[in-house]
Order: structure tokens, then sequence, then C-alpha cells
């Protein structure tokens, strides 16, 4: 009797042994070098130059192109201040201009009026050339800033 246990018990085992199917292994993707991750990762996260220049260019206060790219945001913002105000003054002493021409004052309200018009176009002058820097100061930290920016990723994810 006891061999026929036994030789029960084997077959019941041999058959829940043959019953298993062979685990099937899928193998995962192909991980890409380490290199190729970076070089990817770097493609994506860079600043186009061209772009920050473009921005910077195109748009009436400067510093665009440094909001775009991401860094001297301070700096940017100091430009953009500048720029505002630079327009500000212009367009109000063109106004002024205007309200002075238009007065004819004689003798000594004449020499008034000379100081109020010399004064309005040196604000003018004054504030043309001082919008004129930003602008090209904002062209100058947007190329700068899209330079540094794109350096300093390469550095950090040590692409190639």
């Amino acid at each position: 009797m006891r061999a026929v246990v036994a030789a029960l018990l084997i077959t019941l085992a041999a058959g829940s042994v043959r019953a298993q199917t062979a685990p099937t292994t899928t193998l995962p993707p192909p991980v890409p070098p380490a290199s190729q991750v970076a070089q990817q990762t770097y493609q994506r996260e860079k600043k186009s130059p061209g772009l920050a220049v473009t921005l910077e260019t195109l748009c009436p206060i400067a510093g665009a192109g440094s909001l775009y790219v991401g860094r001297d945001g301070d700096k940017a913002g100091v430009l953009a201040g500048l720029s505002g105000v630079a327009a500000g003054v212009g367009v109000g002493s063109v106004f002024w201009l205007l309200h002075t021409e238009n007065q004819h004052p004689s003798g000594v309200s004449r020499a008034e009026n000379d100081t109020y018009e010399g004064i309005a176009i040196t604000l003018l002058v004054t504030s043309g050339i001082v919008y004129l820097l930003a602008r090209a100061s904002g062209i100058s930290l947007a190329s700068q800033g899209a330079d540094e920016h794109n350096e300093e990723l390469r550095q950090r994810l040590a692409a190639p």
C-alpha cells in the first residue's frame, strides 16, 4: 500500500510540474547610453540665442529676451523699467513741445516759453538716448544669457 501511495504522490507531483508553463521574460527596451540621454535632454531644454535676440528686438520694452531665457531677471527688470520710463518721458516731452509751440507769447513770457521748449527738447533727446542704450543692453543681455544658460546646461548634464 505504501508503494501505491508513493507512486500516486509522485504521479500527482509530476503532473503539476508538467502543467506549469515556462515563464516568459520580456526584455525592457534597450536603454540608450547616458551620453545620448544627456544630449536629448540638452536639445530639449536649451534656449535659442536667435529667438532671445528676436524677442528682445521686436518687443518695445527692453528685457523680454532675458525673460525668455530665464536668467538675469533682475537686470531684465531694470532694463524694462528704464526703457518704460524713457519712453514715457519721451512721449511727455513731445506733448510738452506741442503745447509750447501753440503758445504765442511776447516779451518776458517769450523767454520763459523758449526755456520750456529747451527743457522739453533736452528731455526728448536724453530719453531717446537712454531708450536706445536700454534696448542695446537688452539685446546684449539676451544673447549672453542664452549662451550662458546653454553652457551651464551642457556642463550640468555632461553632454558632449
